[in-house]
């Protein structure tokens, strides 16, 4: 009787783990509620008061008037930066209207971001070299139960038992056959590339420029 009441608890341990499992395995598909429904039919995003897109599962089309592939219209994108402070009174030489140009164009910003970027990618891969240190902590609860019968009377027993254990491991690669460093010299291209990606940016905003000065 004892064996089979801790035999049932650890069968409800394991269905409650398992359990737990297939629901954190669904929650990667309840993201696509964030996708179009059907590959036919118009996406309705969600708006705010504003009529701006903000994220969330599609709306109703079917109780839309205006429902189609047109997407509304959002007020957050009508705003337009304001130009660079020009002085009207000022005759503006090549290199002064190339530098304004250069710092107000917003393909060298974007430019430059993504050179950042590729940047930091290279001091991710970077850290492939360094050791790494990882903790876990685990728990566990059993609780058994039982009754005999003998010539003296009824016997019942019981125990719970329950612990933790914790644990600290340091991991360092040392060797991988080359893996780590094809990877560092793979990230230090892609940021060479963005580099020159950069400079050609710069250099059609100088073009450009200079075009339409001498046309002018």
């Amino acid at each position: 009787m004892r064996a089979l009441e801790t035999t049932c608890r650890l069968i409800a341990w394991i269905t409650l783990a398992v359990t737990g499992t297939a629901g954190l395995a669904g929650c990667a598909t309840s993201s696509l509620d964030l996708a179009p429904s059907a590959s036919d039919r118009p996406w309705q995003p969600q708006t705010d008061a504003a009529g701006n897109i903000v994220p969330g599962p599609p709306g109703n089309a079917a109780g839309t008037a205006n429902a189609g592939y047109t997407l509304p219209r959002s007020s957050a994108l009508a705003s337009i930066e304001p130009a660079a402070n020009l002085d009207a009174n000022h005759s503006y030489t090549l290199p002064e209207l190339i530098d304004l140009a250069e710092s107000s164009n917003p393909l060298t910003r974007i430019a430059w971001n993504d050179a950042r970027n590729a940047a930091l990618a290279t001091g991710i891969a970077k850290a492939a070299y360094l050791p790494q240190l990882t903790a876990t902590a685990m728990g566990g609860y059993q609780a058994a139960s039982g009754s005999s019968s003998t010539l003296l009377g009824n016997v019942a027993t019981s125990s719970d038992i329950h612990g933790t254990v914790s644990v600290l491991a340091l991991q360092w690669l040392l060797f991988d056959f080359g893996g780590r460093r094809a990877r560092v010299d793979a990230a230090t291209q892609l940021s060479l590339a963005a580099n020159v990606a950069f400079t050609a940016v710069h250099q059609r905003v100088i073009h450009d420029v200079s075009v339409s000065y001498y046309g002018y």
